[in-house]
């Protein structure tokens, strides 16, 4: 083998090399790109539930609040109820 052929197999061997090293490290960013992305949309798919739990939380605590005033309406017309019919009771019986 002469020494042009030496020179030129060596060049071919680091341009083989660099094709292989730049390959990789392409691979390795859009591999970097894509987890950055999945972490992203799943971040974003997080916020989403919590928002909507957030916001379901919020109606139930709503209605919860609507039932306990209905409930507390209900209680005051019933002590009510009991009240008149003790006194209907008290005037019968003269007590």
């Amino acid at each position: 083998t002469t020494q042009p052929q030496k020179t030129e197999n060596m060049m071919k061997k680091h341009a083989l090399l660099l094709t292989t090293l730049l390959t990789t490290a392409t691979a390795s960013f859009a591999d970097d790109a894509t987890l950055r992305d999945e972490a992203r949309d799943a971040a974003a798919r997080e916020q989403r539930e919590l928002q909507e739990r957030a916001e379901a939380l919020a109606q139930q605590l709503e209605d919860a609040r609507q039932l306990q005033a209905l409930q507390d309406e209900y209680l005051r017309r019933l002590e009510a109820e009991l009240g008149a019919l003790r006194d209907d009771d008290a005037q019968r019986t003269g007590r």
